[in-house]
């Protein structure tokens, strides 16, 4: 029973911290760069984007399209920039910068 329960908590140890126990450089680089990713904020959100094109609608006109407009066009910022910034952190990573 006592090896049991060993061997049971070291498999959800290594189910939970799978990424720290990648093999090849490029594994731990990209489990590096994918934590760093998505603890970077991002300042270009779809609400801001929503508000940036309510306040140009309301100028210009339609303030609803434009919200709708300026949510996707902040999502799909938002995207980007965390795409970057993985790139980033695993090119810094492979080139032990990071």
């Amino acid at each position: 029973m006592r090896y049991g329960f060993i061997f049971v908590s070291t498999m959800a140890f290594i189910v939970a911290n799978g990424d720290a126990f990648a093999q090849t450089k490029a594994e731990r680089c990209a489990a590096d760069a994918r934590d760093a990713a998505q603890s970077t904020p991002s300042s270009t959100e779809a609400a801001r984007g929503a508000a940036h094109g309510a306040v140009t609608g309301a100028i210009f006109g339609d303030a609803g399209r434009s919200a709708a407009i300026g949510a996707v066009t902040g999502g799909t910022r938002k995207v980007a920039q965390k795409n970057r910034s993985y790139q980033s952190y695993y090119n810094a990573r492979m080139q032990g910068r990071g």
